[in-house]
């Protein structure tokens, strides 16, 4: 399990974000601060903002990337 320390510094690192705003003195996260908000308040689309009738219905097949199509042409 990946710790709050271990995964704002990887986040912090490659996002270059400041840790000090999270970090106490001694460089502990205080989780305290992180706000856990319900699946369905992340969510995009919903019954308040509904997607596109044209937009691809969940669980539909997606056309190959064209990575994936100059993977299997490669010799």
């Amino acid at each position: 399990m990946i710790t709050g320390t271990l995964f704002v510094r990887f986040m912090a690192g490659h996002l270059g974000l400041d840790r000090a705003h999270v970090q106490d003195a001694k460089g502990n996260v205080n989780e305290a601060l992180a706000i856990f908000e319900p699946c369905e308040q992340m969510l995009v689309f919903g019954s308040d903002n509904p997607s596109h009738a044209d937009a691809v219905p969940p669980g539909a097949p997606l056309p190959p990337s064209p990575w994936m199509i100059a993977k299997t042409m490669a010799p």
